[in-house]
């Protein structure tokens, strides 16, 4: 059935707003690299908006980023699944990144922005840039994202 006129305007309204937000990991866990610990973002809306802001392909080789530092990000897809990890902190930290689909943080520094790669995406895999939404979120999560300055 076609969608009735106010469906449009609604659609109209909120197409800008949630393009790109259609789909996020239910949960985000950064581990390794150069981060001791876990970070763990259970957040749905603050995963959305941070998948979001790694839409932009970024043109820059692969081999640019050898000796970059970086975390390895394990993304936890299927809400159902996750829900209860997410719900209970003890539960949260038997996750295992093997049990998540992979990506990686590449730390910015004086010449370099921080980028996200994520080569496992099944559409559009490859490396992102991370919009400053993004960016923010990462920091309020003690994620680090320059590797000459945390508080960057």
């Amino acid at each position: 059935m076609p969608p009735d006129a106010r469906t449009r305007d609604i659609r109209r309204v909120l197409a800008p707003e949630i393009r790109g937000r259609s789909a996020a990991p239910r949960i985000i866990m950064f581990h390794g690299g150069v981060l001791d610990g876990r970070i763990y973002m259970t957040t749905l809306d603050e995963n959305m908006q941070f998948m979001g802001a790694t839409l932009e392909p970024a043109a820059v080789l692969p081999s640019a980023l050898r000796q970059r530092p970086f975390v390895e990000a394990a993304l936890f897809w299927f809400n159902p699944r996750w829900e209860p990890y997410a719900a209970d902190t003890v539960l949260l930290r038997t996750l295992r990144p093997e049990w998540a689909q992979g990506a990686r943080l590449y730390l910015g520094d004086r010449q370099n922005l921080p980028l996200f790669d994520y080569n496992s995406a099944l559409a559009n895999p490859g490396l992102r840039s991370i919009a400053a939404v993004g960016l923010e979120i990462l920091k309020r999560h003690a994620v680090p994202v320059y590797a000459d300055s945390p508080a960057r």
